[in-house]
C-alpha cells in the first residue's frame, strides 16, 4: 500500500511539473506533428537544441527559461516519437535528419547555432548540408561525426 501511495504521488507530482513546460508551436513535418518550445528572447540568429536518445526537449527546460534565453532566441524540439511529438510508423536516420532540417527552417533558426546532445548531436551533425546557413555546431557529450554544412564544429564534454 505504501508503495502504491508513493507511486501515485510521484505520478501526480511529475504531471504537475510537466504541465508548466508546454510547446509554443506544433509543426507538421513529414506528416507528423512535431512539438517546438521557444524561448521568449528574440536577439541573435538563434540556437536550435536537439535532445538525445531516451530524452525530449524537456531536458532543455531550464536553458529555455534562463536569463540568457529571455533575451536570445533559443528553440528545442521533440523529435518524432519523443515528448509530445507524434510517433512515426517507421524510424530511421533520414526521418530524424529531415525533421531537424525542416524544423530549423520553419522556426527560422537555420542560420544560427545547432546544439545536439548525444544522439541529437549525431542527427544534427549528419544533416548533409540541409541546415545550410548554420554558423556553428556543438555536440555535447560524445565524439562528433559528420559536418554541419561547413560550419565550425565543437565538442563540449559534459
Amino acid at each position: 500500500m505504501k508503495f502504491l501511495m508513493v507511486l501515485i504521488v510521484s505520478a501526480f507530482a511529475s504531471l504537475s511539473f510537466a504541465g508548466g513546460f508546454q510547446p509554443t508551436r506544433i509543426m507538421n513535418i513529414n506528416g507528423l506533428n512535431i512539438a517546438a518550445y521557444e524561448s521568449s528572447g528574440q536577439k541573435g540568429p538563434g540556437i536550435l537544441l536537439i535532445h538525445g536518445n531516451t530524452s525530449a526537449a524537456r531536458s532543455y527546460e531550464r536553458v529555455l527559461k534562463s536569463t540568457y534565453a529571455r533575451k536570445h532566441r533559443m528553440v528545442a524540439i521533440d523529435l518524432p516519437g519523443y515528448g509530445l511529438s507524434d510517433n512515426a510508423p517507421q524510424y530511421n536516420m533520414q526521418l530524424f535528419k529531415s525533421t531537424i532540417a525542416e524544423a530549423a527552417r520553419q522556426l527560422n533558426v537555420d542560420h544560427g547555432v545547432l546544439v545536439g546532445w548525444s544522439l541529437g548531436g549525431r542527427y544534427g551533425f549528419s544533416n548533409d548540408g540541409r541546415i545550410t546557413k548554420s554558423k556553428r555546431c556543438f555536440r555535447v557529450w560524445n565524439g562528433a561525426s559528420g559536418k554541419c554544412a561547413g560550419a565550425s564544429a565543437g565538442i563540449l564534454n559534459a
